[in-house]
């Protein structure tokens, strides 16, 4: 069996290195419907280290690791259902789940997570923070900061316009208010929500507040734009003592996000992909996040995330390599298309 696909956006050495022993056995889970996301959870391991563990989409056939309990509980979770949560064994050979649609008194059914391929979508102007780092002082770079979010914009509309009407969010006296509150709640679901479940969370999540929700609207409205893009980075570039510093301490950047480091995983079928829902603020290199908004519910259609090495951001081949990562699941058509 090849190794199992890991992508750890925190330093994990330790867990890397965890020792394979324990109990296989080749399961199949089957769902009624399918296509439910099965997360893994094992009472074998501690709480304070325990990462997130998919072993993919129903139906799935795969060699589950148990430990010394000899028991994992599988959570299922589809768009428009509850979620099931089931105990397992090496010996339950075939688990069959059957999920209960939500159903809300007078209300619709609520609709499998689709995203959408054209459109008008509108862009705000990226925010990011480039920081020069040394061992006695830190501080951002209003220019080089400025280049970068520049450079994002002309990237993100050369990404996307192939399939979409892109129109920049200009700012101006009447949308600074209605911005404000958009990228306080944007910021809190780019860094909270988990990449890989929001598709199949079982009610599709919105912007926290109700101002934030009126702020996505009004800017739908007057851009004359379906949707919102927001994207959000910071970039640490550390001095060259700075690094050998930090030699001892710190491991490699991932390069990669959360959905590519996912697709990865799930193209090999006895895979799992294992995370941490949290991306290190702390660390060198570049982070990024992102978010999808549908501008008149609210609604947050996709999120995502990732670290990488510094780059130059008026290297148009290395901004355009970077995003193309960050987009990985999202308008697939685009992101292939996207020089």
């Amino acid at each position: 069996m090849r190794a199992k696909s890991m992508f750890v956006m925190l330093s994990c050495a330790c867990i890397c290195a965890k020792s394979q022993a324990g109990t296989k056995a080749l399961l199949t889970v089957e769902s009624m419907p399918d296509g439910a996301l099965v997360s893994v959870f094992s009472p074998d391991e501690k709480a304070a280290a325990r990462m997130n563990t998919v072993a993919g989409m129903t139906p799935l056939e795969k060699k589950f690791k148990f430990g010394k309990s000899l028991a994992l509980t599988l959570t299922l979770e589809k768009r428009g259902y509850a979620p099931r949560t089931i105990e397992i064994t090496p010996a339950s050979g075939t688990i069959q789940a059957t999920l209960d649609r939500i159903e809300g008194e007078g209300q619709p059914a609520i609709p499998d997570h689709a995203l959408p391929q054209s459109g008008a979508l509108l862009l705000v102007p990226p925010e990011m923070q480039v920081i020069k780092r040394g061992f006695s002082s830190e501080g951002v770079d209003p220019d080089v900061s400025r280049v970068a979010e520049s450079a994002l914009l002309d990237a993100l509309q050369s990404l996307f316009g192939k399939d979409f009407h892109v129109t920049p969010v200009k700012v101006t006296p009447e949308n600074q208010q209605p911005l404000k509150s958009l990228w306080r709640d944007a910021r809190t679901a780019m860094q909270m929500t988990d990449p890989i479940r929001l598709p199949y969370l079982a009610r599709p999540p919105l912007l926290e507040t109700s101002s934030s929700r009126k702020a996505a609207a009004f800017l739908g409205q007057s851009g004359q734009g379906e949707y919102l893009l927001l994207v959000a980075g910071k970039q640490v570039r550390d001095t060259s003592g700075m690094k050998l510093g930090q030699l001892a301490v710190l491991s490699a950047g991932t390069a990669s996000s959360y959905a590519s480091g996912y697709v990865r995983a799930m193209e090999n079928n006895d895979s799992f992909f294992i995370y941490n829902i949290y991306t290190p603020d702390f660390a060198s290199g570049l982070i990024l996040k992102a978010s999808l908004i549908d501008a008149a519910t609210g609604e947050v259609l996709w999120v995502n995330r990732g670290n990488w090495k510094s780059i130059r951001f008026d290297e148009v081949g290395a901004v355009n390599a970077v995003l193309k990562e960050l987009f990985a699941g999202l308008l697939r058509s685009a992101t292939e298309s996207g020089g």
